[in-house]
C-alpha cells in the first residue's frame, strides 16, 4: 500500500505593537511552508508481518529543510493478537512569537523582564520509541499495552541577554533570549482493557505511568527549565461505564484518579494534591437526529485544582457543574 501527497500553506501577518510588546524586524511577516509525504506498508509475510516506512518532508520560512521518518512493524501470529513497535522522528519548528516578538512577561520593583526574539532558533527535535501488545482472547474482552521511550534534543530554553530594543519610556529591563539548550528524556507506559458485559454494558479501564527528567546543556543559565518535569503527574488512572437502558436512553459514567504534583521550592502553585474525578451523562434520543444529555462533572466535590498557574495569572480551581446539552444533526 502506497501513499504520496504534498501541501503548500501561505501565511501573511500584520501585527500591532504595544508598550509591552516589538516587532524588532517590522510588523508584516509572509511565512510559507512547502510539504510532501510519502508512506509504504509492506507484506512481508502473508497475513502475518506487515512492515511501513514513511516519511514527511517539510522546507519552511524558519528552519529550511526539515524531515520526518517513521518506521513501523507489525506482527499478527493469529486472529487475537497483535505485536508491534515504531521508532519516529518529529520536530516542531519555531513559531513566529518566537523568532519575530520581543514582549514583557514579568515586573518586579526594579525592573521589567522581557523576552527577545532570537532568528537563529532552531526546530525542537524528538526520537520516539515505542512497543505495543494488543490481545482479544474473547470476543467481548480486549488488553492493550504500549510502553515509549522519548529523546529531545533542542529544546527551547531561556537564557540571559543583554540589550533589549524597546522603547526608552521603559528602564531598568533583564531580558531573555529563547535558545535550544534544552534536553529531555520521558519513560511511560499504559494499560488498557475493554470488556463489553453484554450488548447492552460496555466496561473500560487503563492506567499510565510517566516519567520525565528534563537537563540543560553546559553553559545554559536556565534554572527554572528543570521544573517542567514536576508539571505532569507520574500515575493516571481511568474506569468508564456505558451502558444502554434502550434505544433511546444511555448512561455513562466516569471515575478517575491522577496523582500529586508537586512542586519544588517556590513552585507554590504546582504543589496539587491528588484528587479523584467523577462524571456522569444521561442521554436521550427521542428521535433520529436528536439528542438530549444531562452532564454532571467533578461531582465529588464542589473544586479542585489540576493545573498550575499561566502567565499573568493564578492557578484555577476547577469547579462542580452541572449542564444540559441538545444536538441536532441533519
Amino acid at each position: 500500500q502506497f501513499i504520496v501527497g504534498a501541501g503548500y500553506r501561505l501565511v501573511d501577518a500584520e501585527m500591532d505593537k504595544s508598550i509591552l510588546i516589538r516587532y524588532p524586524y517590522g510588523t508584516g511577516e509572509t511565512t510559507q511552508l512547502f510539504s510532501s509525504f510519502v508512506q509504504d506498508k509492506i507484506q512481508l509475510v502473508p497475513n502475518e508481518l506487515y512492515l511501513t516506512l514513511g516519511s514527511k518532508f517539510e522546507y519552511n520560512t524558519y528552519t529550511d529543510f526539515e524531515w520526518q521518518p517513521n518506521a513501523r512493524i507489525a506482527w499478527i501470529p493469529d486472529g487475537k493478537q497483535t505485536i508491534w513497535g515504531a521508532v519516529t522522528r518529529a520536530v516542531r519548528t519555531p513559531s513566529i512569537i518566537e523568532r519575530n516578538l520581543t514582549q514583557v512577561v514579568a515586573a518586579t520593583p526594579a525592573k521589567f523582564i522581557a523576552i527577545e526574539v532570537n532568528p537563529k532558533l532552531q526546530s525542537e527535535e524528538l526520537i520516539a520509541y515505542e512497543i505495543g501488545y494488543r490481545n482479544q482472547p474473547t470476543t467481548n474482552l480486549s488488553f492493550d499495552a504500549t510502553a515509549f521511550i522519548n529523546k529531545y534534543d533542542n529544546l527551547r530554553t531561556l537564557e540571559s541577554a543583554a540589550g533589549l530594543p524597546i522603547d526608552a519610556d521603559i528602564l531598568g529591563v533583564a531580558s531573555l533570549i529563547p535558545r535550544n539548550f534544552g534536553e529531555r528524556t520521558t519513560v511511560g507506559f499504559e494499560l488498557a482493557s475493554n470488556y463489553e458485559v453484554n450488548k447492552d454494558w460496555l466496561l473500560s479501564a487503563n492506567y499510565s505511568f510517566l516519567d520525565m527528567d528534563m537537563a540543560t546543556t553546559p553553559g545554559s543559565t536556565d534554572t527554572s527549565a528543570t521544573s517542567e518535569d514536576r508539571k505532569s503527574p507520574n500515575h493516571m488512572i481511568n474506569l468508564r461505564s456505558h451502558y444502554a437502558f434502550n434505544d433511546q436512553w444511555e448512561m455513562d459514567n466516569y471515575l478517575s484518579f491522577v496523582s500529586q504534583i508537586k512542586g519544588s521550592t517556590g513552585d507554590s502553585d504546582l504543589n496539587i494534591p491528588s484528587y479523584y474525578r467523577f462524571d456522569a451523562k444521561l442521554t436521550w434520543k427521542p428521535s433520529e437526529g436528536v439528542e438530549t444529555s444531562l452532564v454532571g462533572q467533578n461531582l465529588l466535590d464542589d473544586k479542585h485544582q489540576e493545573f498550575g498557574s499561566s502567565l499573568y495569572s493564578v492557578p484555577y480551581q476547577i469547579p462542580r457543574s452541572v449542564f444540559g446539552k441538545v444536538t441536532l444533526r441533519f
